[in-house]
Order: C-alpha cells, then structure tokens, then sequence
C-alpha cells in the first residue's frame, strides 16, 4: 500500500514541501528501529519538518501498523505511543503536509510507503520501493507539454505546403478564369494570401493542441478504468476464497474433523417429569372442586369437572 499526491503546474511551495515530505518520510521510515518506541520515530520525523519549514502543519499521527487487522490501534505511529518496535512489524507509514497554501487545492500534499521492520542491524525493507515518488516523476506540466506539443507539429510542417480548403479559403478564393479586382489574373492579393495561410496555420495549431488534450483525458480515463476493474476483480477474487473457505468448513465438519468444544447441558425431556408418582403424594389439603398451587412440588391442580 502506497500514496502519492499528483502535482499538475505545480507552484513553489508545492515543489517544497513535497521534496520535505519525502525526506521526511525516508527518515521516518528508517527512525523505526527495533528496540524503541514508536513515539521517537514519530518525533525525529516531525522535527525534521519543523527545522525546514516551520509554517507547514503535521497530522496528530504518521501512520499505523498493519497486523491481525488492517489498522492496529496499539501501533499507530504517534507522539504517546510507547509501544516498543520488534523485528517483522509491518507499518504503513504516511505524511499529510498542510499549510502550503491559501488556496485550498494546493494546500496539501501526501506521500506514503509500507515498511517492513528488520533485525540483526538490517536496514528496513520498504514493499513499495518500486512505486514512483520522486518530484520529478510526480509533477506534470500541461502547459508546456502543449506548447511543446504545438512547436514540434510547426516544426513537422513544410514550407509551402498547401493549405486546407476550409469555409474561410473556399469564400475568398476566386473560380477558375475569372478576374480579380486589382488585375484579372485569377490570383489573390498578397494581403488575402497571407491572411489566408495565418489562419489556416492556427486552424492546425489548435486542431493538434485540442487532439493532444483529447489523448491525455483518454489516457486518464483509461488509467481509471483500470483501477475500476482492479478494485472489481479483488472482490470478486475475495468472494470466490471466501464460498470455498465455507466449502472446505463443511467438509470437514461432515467428516468429524471439527468438533465443538462447548459442554453439552442435560435436558430432562417433558415426558418424563412427574410431581406424584402415585395418588398417595397428592397434598392433605386438597379440596375438591378447586383450583390448588403446590409450591412444594411446582405444581398447579385443576379439577377436571
């Protein structure tokens, strides 16, 4: 399990304090060592933002262990915990730095990794080592990646070439044979010519800048889409071990291999309660035609007629 913010036409500050978070995290990573508690990890790393820039918010806590369930509350990486780090605790670790901004979609930035604590002197061994998180390969510009998109497509461009026949040429441009109003050549003026291909020339511009933008929204949608249909094939995968898990339950349980280790309560069956064995053990009392309560024996007499 990983996270990295994405930085689209990324200001200064962004540029900061995401180069700060992944210092940090790399010191958080390694401040958890075996034999010390988790608070001096989490310490280090929020002194270590503090000393680079002070104005910059940290969350209450870094992360959490990972273990029986998906979040341990005894190994969240906090300031108060005094849990002490062993050997093959498995954390996921994440910085959320606020504060970057006024402007609320570019206040924040996350980074998060998955480590693996490690004994006998080893370094810890990070599982999502091979996700990319450096800010030259999470940062995007789409403003020059259009400009240079359209400067490659000028370039490809030669000199001369015809130009498009579009509503605006085809309106201006004379039929065959017929006269111009400055000589009757069949020609256009030097000022319509070169009005004509300027606008022919940004007609192409625009056209590849649009068609650029178009592949990228694709490509987005397609890496959506992608995790879509991830996120549906790990459920249905979840599903399918689940109804087998179940199956083999059964199995087993048929067989005698799984037994119950609760005790067994006796049960007296009602048919085989009796509060007089004979009439000798019916109450002195007793009077006929009358409802009686024998409290000794937890029995209720009624008359029959």
């Amino acid at each position: 399990m990983a996270s990295r913010t994405l930085l689209v036409d990324p200001t200064a500050e962004q540029k900061k304090a995401y180069m700060i978070a992944n210092e940090a995290l790399t010191l958080l990573m390694s401040s958890l060592k075996v034999g010390q508690p988790i608070k001096s990890a989490y310490t280090a790393t929020k002194n270590f933002v503090m000393q680079k820039n002070a104005d910059l918010n940290v969350p209450v806590n870094f992360g959490f262990g990972i273990g029986f369930n998906y979040k341990e509350r005894q190994l969240q990486i906090t300031a108060t915990n005094e849990t002490v780090v062993e050997p093959g605790m498995t954390f996921h670790v994440r910085l959320s730095i606020s504060g970057i901004s006024k402007e609320q979609a570019r206040s924040t930035v996350a980074i998060g990794d998955t480590v693996i604590v490690m004994g006998d002197g080893q370094a810890n061994q990070v599982l999502t080592s091979g996700i990319q998180k450096s800010y030259a390969e999470i940062s995007y510009s789409l403003e020059e990646s259009d400009a240079e998109e359209a400067a490659k497509a000028e370039k490809k461009e030669p000199k001369g070439s015809k130009v498009p026949h579009t509503d605006s040429t085809r309106k201006s441009a004379p039929k065959k044979g017929s006269s111009s109003e400055d000589g009757g050549d069949g020609s256009f003026d030097d000022e319509d010519d070169a009005s004509v291909e300027e606008g022919s020339q940004e007609i192409l511009k625009a056209g590849q800048t649009m068609e650029f933008r178009q592949s990228r929204l694709r490509s987005k949608a397609a890496e959506q889409q992608d995790k879509v249909n991830e996120v549906e094939d790990r459920k249905n995968n979840q599903m399918r071990l689940h109804k087998l898990k179940q199956r083999d339950l059964k199995i087993r349980f048929d067989k005698g291999e799984i037994q119950s280790t609760k005790a067994k309560k006796k049960v007296k069956k009602m048919d085989t309660i009796q509060a007089y064995k004979t009439s000798k053990d019916y109450p002195k009392d007793l009077q006929p035609g009358k409802i009686f309560v024998d409290v000794r024996r937890h029995a209720v007499l009624i008359p029959n007629s």
